[in-house]
């Protein structure tokens, strides 16, 4: 292969390498992923929603930093008595109430707000049904992946170096031109460029390893979303409306879900519960009393004679968080002693009427919270007692003190020293999870 030929295989290869990184680099993508994910709930973009429409948002703040601060804990905003702040809770507060805190970083607020700033109104929908001026049906607009478009401008590249080697050849041959034709000299010009000018063996490599790439990239792409059901919403046998329940009524997420703080499962709410409110309300506001029926069978109530029967059947309700049965996950652990928020991995149920799974929940998901999320220790007997790491690094600051007025008790020196991850305490070791 002579030098023309091996700068033109490498015009090939580095086309091929380049388009997908460019493609593949953008943050905008990543905050429009995390918009969906955290933001998405209650604000809709280019309308107010449950919360105020967000275009424009970064220019309504006084600061920067005091966005971060809100997005990542409102409470301690709120209490700093901002008057825009104030004024905006005002508005909004009654509607939705206080926004949960967002388990993002900077970094990923950066990339939402990217998203924000170059989001733009869907455009028009237009009818590819519709019958054109010469009695034709309109055709469908071609719809481009980053993949097909690779594969079409290496296509273009190939074709246009070898056009431009065929051209080189005809301009050395020209006196050829009259005996074969134009046509068969680039017939044959083709044919002597690919048995004789290039490697066969080079070409059928080339070509075999593109597709391996290719097909590799696709294949780990596919095990990556393997068993992941993000945005899973089944059709559950009873027609239970979260935002009614928990949203308008204000019905604590503990009281159904009883195990959330005392065991490792959440559990389903059995009948009992629902028969607490609906042994006295037997007509709801969107199904009337179909609904509360299918309640009144399952546990053999006589909504008539507002008596028992006895006879019982459960209610097959459709499992939607579900993790591998190799995976340990203890609600109360992350409840009680990691004191999060039901919103943290469940997304905001309360302005759901058909609960779905918001979040990934798959391990690097897991991983990525475990490595960010700072344990709080203040009002948190776990944390501050049973951490043998916390006593361990309080001892040795305490043995370097020398005076007796920079002495500090284990809280105050955790708070005003030390910053401690979920990793950090173990929360990375693979037998927390896989045991």
């Amino acid at each position: 292969m002579n030098r023309h030929n091996c700068a033109l295989f490498a015009l090939f290869v580095l086309s091929f390498f380049a388009l997908p990184f460019t493609a593949l680099s953008a943050d905008v993508a990543n905050g429009e992923k995390l918009y969906q994910i955290n933001c998405g709930a209650c604000h809709l973009m280019g309308k107010n929603a449950t919360g105020p429409n967000l275009e424009g948002v970064e220019g309504r703040w006084e600061s920067k930093e005091l966005l971060y601060q809100w997005i990542k804990n409102p409470s301690q905003v709120k209490a700093m008595g901002n008057p825009y702040v104030d004024q905006l809770l005002a508005e909004w507060e009654p509607r939705g109430g206080l926004m949960a805190a967002q388990a993002v970083t900077d970094a990923e607020i950066d990339d939402i707000l990217a998203y924000i700033t170059n989001w733009a109104p869907p455009a028009p929908v237009v009818d590819n049904s519709a019958v054109q001026t010469d009695g034709s049906a309109a055709a469908d607009e071609p719809n481009l992946d980053v993949k097909t478009l690779i594969f079409i401008i290496i296509g273009l590249l190939v074709v246009l170096g070898v056009m431009l080697r065929i051209r080189a050849r005809v301009n050395q041959l020209s006196g050829k031109t009259k005996e074969k034709g134009p046509l068969g000299v680039l017939i044959g010009e083709l044919k002597d460029f690919v048995t004789k000018q290039m490697n066969p063996t080079l070409l059928v490599l080339s070509a075999v390893g593109i597709l391996s790439i290719f097909m590799v990239i696709d294949m780990y792409n596919r095990a990556q979303d393997l068993g992941l059901q993000q945005g899973y919403a089944p059709d559950q046998p009873i027609k239970f409306s979260h935002k009614l329940h928990a949203g308008q009524y204000g019905i604590d997420c503990q009281y159904c879900h009883t195990g959330v703080e005392k065991s490792k499962n959440a559990n389903i709410p059995s009948a009992n519960i629902c028969m607490n409110c609906h042994n006295v309300v037997s007509s709801g506001p969107t199904y009337g009393k179909t609904e509360i029926a299918k309640i009144y069978a399952a546990i053999g109530y006589d909504a008539d004679k507002g008596k028992y029967s006895g006879e019982q059947k459960p209610i097959e309700w459709v499992r939607i968080h579900n993790l591998p049965d190799h995976v340990y996950f203890n609600h109360k652990q992350h409840v009680v002693a990691g004191n999060l928020d039901c919103e943290n991995c469940h997304g905001n149920v309360r302005e759901m009427e058909v609960v779905q799974q918001v979040s990934l929940l798959e391990m690097g998901w897991c991983i990525d919270c475990h490595r960010k999320t700072e344990v709080e220790i203040d009002n948190n007997y776990y944390q501050e007692h049973f951490h043998q790491v916390f006593k361990d690094d309080y001892a040795a600051y305490m043995a370097k003190v020398t005076k007796e007025e920079d002495k500090i008790d284990l809280a105050t020196f955790i708070k005003e020293h030390k910053k401690y991850t979920v990793g950090d305490m173990g929360g990375l070791e693979c037998q927390k999870c896989h045991y």
